[in-house]
């Protein structure tokens, strides 16, 4: 922990509050459960940079806002919608330490790595070979920084580039992450694409995939004709859960995000 936690201040230092650098473009969902997510009501945290103590210092500060007024001028507050595209070094070490049973020597492929959280967790954590792919060339090089500081070339590689010009990555991977990557940052039918692309370079071995949302969230509002009983199954996680939330965080599940972290195997 100690090393991730120098690897957040590093990134702190160059990347905005929000985890949201100038050449990225965030697309607010039209669809879903979190098409109310407009720019007035929402605010972008990063939770890997930030968790919920920093944040709390940070609106005491006045560095970020966590509330907006539903009426101009008047009392009448309400809570932002926060949104992360990071996970938080709890969800890291759920991923690592409770989800998945040892995977040294096994091929992890992080879609849409950003600043590289998954990535450093995966170091840390485990004894994979470690990949990413990120579309935006800024957040490319800001990981190959933190990669060459901390020595992790010897098991981390980044791409830069689309997942749909990579089917090579696919044909080697046994764990797939997919951390809220598409819905903010992409089209509806970019969005098709990609999910097709994955059902069609994913079926004749086994894949471990851990998503954020769930694959039936993700897939619910797109016309991909992906039936999802018959490409993956999902696996039971709620006593991991159970004692990942008391272990890590000293809460129940309930009281905790870290449920909302799915897992499947492939069929």
């Amino acid at each position: 922990m100690v090393i991730l936690d120098s690897i957040r201040e590093d990134l702190r230092k160059i990347v905005p509050v929000n985890g949201v650098i100038p050449s990225e473009s965030i697309i607010p969902p039209e669809v879903g459960p979190n098409a109310d997510c407009t720019s007035q009501t929402t605010a972008y945290i990063d939770a890997f940079l930030y968790d919920e103590e920093d944040m709390n210092s940070l609106g005491e500060d006045g560095k970020i806002h966590l509330h907006y007024c539903s009426d101009c001028f008047s009392r009448n507050i309400k809570p932002l919608t926060l949104v992360t595209h990071s996970a938080s070094t709890a969800q890291i070490r759920y991923i690592f330490d409770f989800l998945l049973p040892d995977i040294s020597g096994k091929n992890l492929l992080d879609i849409g790595s950003r600043l590289g959280a998954i990535l450093y967790g995966a170091y840390l954590f485990t004894n994979a070979n470690i990949e990413g792919v990120e579309i935006d060339k800024t957040l490319c090089q800001i990981q190959e920084n933190i990669i060459k500081k901390y020595k992790f070339e010897d098991r981390i590689k980044i791409y830069h580039g689309n997942i749909l010009n990579r089917s090579d990555l696919l044909q080697k991977v046994d764990i797939i992450i997919l951390n809220n990557v598409f819905e903010f940052f992409m089209p509806l039918n970019m969005q098709v694409l990609i999910w097709n692309f994955l059902h069609s370079h994913l079926q004749k071995r086994r894949v471990v995939l851990i998503t954020l949302p769930s694959i039936e969230d993700s897939l619910k509002n797109l016309k991909t004709n992906i039936n999802i009983s018959e490409w993956v199954k999902e696996i039971d996680t709620s006593e991991i859960l159970n004692t990942a939330s008391y272990i890590l965080l000293n809460k129940t599940p309930a009281e905790t995000d870290l449920g909302n972290f799915h897992m499947y195997e492939t069929l």
